[in-house]
């Protein structure tokens, strides 16, 4: 699944196209140059206000309940969160790195989330995005790029941003469960940041005492 997310990513080749190489020498200044200029274009892609048309549906909580679960649901928006503000531009990536939403579960006993059976459909049903199990899905072009001006020596906060990536991974929700209340927020990478959005459906599903079990919300 990890591979398959990364894969997807849209901005990753956006600078690692000709920058690649093995540590060694310092580049030359002509390479250096061409670097500096493909990280800025990576970080006027990825690290600025994305420009993109939100979805069309409402921002406000949803609720859902089934056999002892009952669950809280609400879309944000990677440029207005806490966890991704910065001086200069957003943390670590605008609102092309996914789609994401607050949740909150409960149950009669424990609860786990199970990311690879949630899913997102936007407009139409099928064709659904998958959630991703883990943070770091939404950080690899953000690493790369600060892996790349270090060894082009062009000198970038992409490090530094990478290494205050915390508090969104804290904020992130783990697949383990073992409580009966958990809460984060989980996300959904997509290709086609640009597409115009109307309608959301989210299948958010949790594993219980009992098994697997679906909770759905719909945003119209």
């Amino acid at each position: 699944m990890v591979q398959r997310a990364l894969q997807n990513l849209l901005f990753a080749g956006l600078f690692l196209t000709g920058c690649v190489r093995a540590i060694g020498p310092i580049p030359a200044a002509a390479d250096r140059e061409q670097g500096r200029e493909r990280l800025e274009r990576f970080a006027d892609a990825w690290l600025q206000p994305a420009k993109v048309a939100p979805p069309t549906v409402s921002f406000d909580a949803q609720l859902a309940e089934a056999d002892g679960l009952t669950a809280r649901a609400r879309l944000v928006q990677a440029e207005t969160q806490e966890w991704n503000r910065w001086p200069d531009g957003l943390r670590l990536f605008n609102n092309r790195g996914g789609y994401f939403f607050e949740v909150e579960i409960a149950g009669d006993g424990k609860v786990a989330w199970v990311p690879g059976d949630t899913q997102l459909e936007r407009n139409d049903p099928g064709e659904p995005l998958w959630a991703s199990g883990e943070p770091d899905v939404f950080l690899f072009p953000l690493q790369q790029a600060a892996i790349h001006s270090s060894m082009l020596v062009v000198d970038t906060d992409f490090p530094e941003r990478a290494r205050a990536a915390g508090p969104f991974r804290s904020a992130y929700l783990s697949a383990r469960g073992g409580k009966d209340h958990i809460s984060g927020l989980i996300g959904f990478q997509t290709e086609d940041a640009h597409r115009h959005v109307v309608a959301m459906r989210l299948t958010l599903a949790v594993y219980t005492d009992e098994g697997l079990q679906k909770l759905v919300f719909d945003w119209d």
